[in-house]
């Protein structure tokens, strides 16, 4: 699993471990995350087969971080397939969205 960082707003993040309560509530749930954030990279259009947003802010985040990435390197026409939301995966609620965790979500 990858932590990727999409937008400016968190470039100080970039380099940081997850959060400690996200590190901390994903242990309770035998899930080891050790992975250190980053900005994308066009490379995770093409080698990963999903890439994954919290919610639709977040969605269209990195559908525009792939429209940038994608005038400069020439990724599939299909890349954007690739994005999907979290929740679209799910099967024991009907949220369509990851409550923000950090504001009271």
């Amino acid at each position: 699993m990858s932590l990727v960082v999409v937008i400016d707003l968190f470039v100080n993040v970039k380099g940081n471990l997850e959060n400690s309560r996200t590190r901390s509530t994903a242990k309770r749930r035998g899930i080891e995350i050790a992975s250190i954030s980053r900005l994308t990279r066009p490379s995770d259009f093409r080698d990963f087969d999903f890439i994954l947003a919290m919610d639709k802010s977040n969605k269209a985040d990195i559908l525009e971080a792939l429209d940038r990435q994608n005038q400069r390197d020439n990724l599939s026409p299909d890349a954007d397939k690739k994005v999907k939301l979290m929740c679209s995966f799910c099967k024991k609620h009907d949220e369509t969205e990851v409550p923000d965790p950090y504001y009271g979500g």
